[in-house]
């Protein structure tokens, strides 16, 4: 392939052209082990309409769907492996969704506490990551 059709391909991979048709749509980044994608995709078909294309050999889905909390909460409870983040939502949507999935307890207090040993003023973008550090 030539370069300039490699940087382009590349350039609209990594610009997420393939939903710039869905500009109200919500886009989520889910990363999950490359076998384990048909089957959380074939999942979530089952219980919401949406476009995706896969990254990573599988491994990492992009995935949009018309805004809707409960299908956000659809995709969290889907991912059983792995994580999957928000990646784009309106304003109303990012004030109730965590952008990152869930950690487990003993992970939210570890990384409170780099965050505390980073910033312990709490100046730098609180609440960005998880709202309650």
């Amino acid at each position: 392939m030539p370069q300039k059709q490699s940087e382009k391909l590349w350039a609209n991979l990594r610009d997420l052209e393939r939903f710039t048709h869905l500009p109200d749509h919500h886009i989520w980044k889910i990363s999950v082990p490359p076998s384990s994608a048909p089957q959380v995709i074939a999942d979530l078909e089952k219980q919401f309409a949406f476009e995706y294309y896969l990254d990573w050999a599988g491994g990492l889905i992009w995935l949009a769907h018309a805004p809707d909390l409960s299908t956000d909460q659809t995709i969290r409870r889907a991912v059983t492996q792995g994580h999957a983040m928000l990646f784009r939502a309106e304003e109303k949507t990012r004030a109730t969704v965590d952008v990152f999935q869930p950690q487990a307890r003993h992970l939210k207090e570890l990384s409170a506490r780099v965050k505390q040993s980073f910033d312990p003023r709490g100046l730098f973008n609180p609440g960005r990551m998880y709202k309650d550090i």
